[in-house]
């Protein structure tokens, strides 16, 4: 039991340090909105003509209002921001301390035209929702729910997705530490229970026999 339990671990915790040593991985400067604030070395982009201005500048939080303070608004008063997306994330190419805010849909259509490598900050997000309005009283409002609903239950809007933005693997971001997986002590505890159990049963029957011997 205990060699078994040996050969087990020793895999797994093999199994484990190869994958940790087979990912890149990125040390980042920030990891969200108020360190970016606080490092205070790196420019903010966003595309002028996207609601995100007025995330920043009319928000109810003064973490966002300060960011737009303090990062945006020098941007908008230099007439530095980027009119597209495109333009915004080749600057983080050609600038090496310069972010930018865009969604996630758009850089994936827009990968393939970007020169470089691009890292996303964990936790420096926010959730965007998007609509299509159409007038209460059309006559097509019916015809239209009903399409919607049929292309969605027959799996067309997912196939529609993978095609326009294909996903690739994420690579971690964040710089986790090297330690012993929980599994593994678990499977340590198990062993040493099942060994010394064995142990406890071995000791028994060996008692009994002798008895019946003598």
């Amino acid at each position: 039991m205990v060699y078994v339990t040996a050969v087990i671990m020793t895999t797994s915790y093999a199994a484990t340090f190869i994958s940790f040593l087979a990912v890149r991985r990125y040390k980042l400067p920030f990891e969200d909105f108020e360190g970016l604030l606080k490092d205070g070395s790196y420019r903010l982009g966003l595309n002028r003509a996207t609601g995100h201005l007025h995330l920043f500048q009319d928000s109810d939080d003064p973490l966002m209002r300060q960011i737009y303070t303090d990062l945006i608004e020098p941007e908008v008063r230099s007439n530095a921001l980027p009119q597209t997306d495109l333009e915004g994330l080749r600057k983080l190419c050609d600038e090496s301390k310069y972010s930018f805010l865009t969604l996630d849909t758009s850089l994936k259509g827009l990968e393939k035209e970007i020169p470089c490598n691009i890292v996303a900050i964990p936790r420096a997000f926010h959730t965007t929702t998007l609509s299509m309005l159409i007038s209460k009283s059309s006559s097509y409002r019916t015809l239209f729910t009903d399409h919607m609903q049929e292309i969605r239950r027959t799996g067309l809007v997912k196939r529609s997705v993978d095609r326009t933005w294909p996903t690739k693997p994420n690579e971690l971001l964040q710089e986790p530490a090297i330690v012993v997986s929980s599994d593994l002590l678990v499977l340590l505890a198990s062993g040493i229970t099942a060994a010394l159990l064995l142990l406890t049963l071995e000791l028994g029957w060996r008692r009994m026999s002798s008895g019946f011997l003598s």
